[in-house]
């Protein structure tokens, strides 16, 4: 009569797999749960440390960065091409400064200018001597410039006039250069 009413079971092999079972499913809740919580430690980790605001900043130093390099390039862009307009000019241009020394070598030291205008491819001058034959020596060189195509294509004499007071000679020219 004890067998029919024992309420424990008798089967201690069932009991047991349950058991073994039941502890199974704790031991993968608990890694589980160890594991979602690691993995979570792990994200916000990350999160910090490449944050989307810290690569926001980063971005926009990057821009900032780039439009001042851009901005810099647009200069230095202009200035090597008005650079090399200059230059281009410059080689383009006749030298003034040799043809003028020629003209000043042709004028001895008694003829002085008294102005100078330039123009294009043209000199104006005002030259004043003490005496006439300075004057003629000194057309006379300009003369020979022209005849060996030496800076010079043509010499137009406007004017000759005598100053009573000064009493010197003022001779207005028009040069062409070549």
């Amino acid at each position: 009569m004890n067998n029919d009413i024992n309420l424990v079971s008798s089967d201690a092999e069932g009991s047991d797999k349950e058991t073994k079972r039941l502890e199974s499913f704790r031991l993968i809740a608990t890694i589980l749960i160890v594991g979602v919580g690691f993995i979570s430690v792990l994200l916000f980790v990350l999160n910090r440390l490449f944050s989307p605001a810290g690569i926001v900043k980063e971005q926009e130093q990057v821009a900032t960065n780039i439009t001042l390099a851009g901005e810099k390039h647009a200069k230095l862009t202009v200035l090597t091409q008005r650079l090399n307009d200059i230059s281009s000019l410059l080689s383009k241009r006749t030298d003034y400064d040799i043809v003028l020394n020629e003209i000043l070598a042709k004028s001895g030291g008694s003829v002085s200018i008294a102005s100078l205008a330039v123009d294009k491819q043209k000199l104006s001058m005002i030259v004043s001597a003490d005496s006439l034959i300075s004057t003629n020596e000194f057309i006379g060189g300009l003369k020979s410039m022209v005849q060996e195509k030496k800076f010079l294509k043509n010499v137009i004499v406007n004017s000759l006039s005598l100053n009573n007071r000064a009493s010197n000679y003022t001779l207005t020219l028009e040069i062409e250069l070549l």
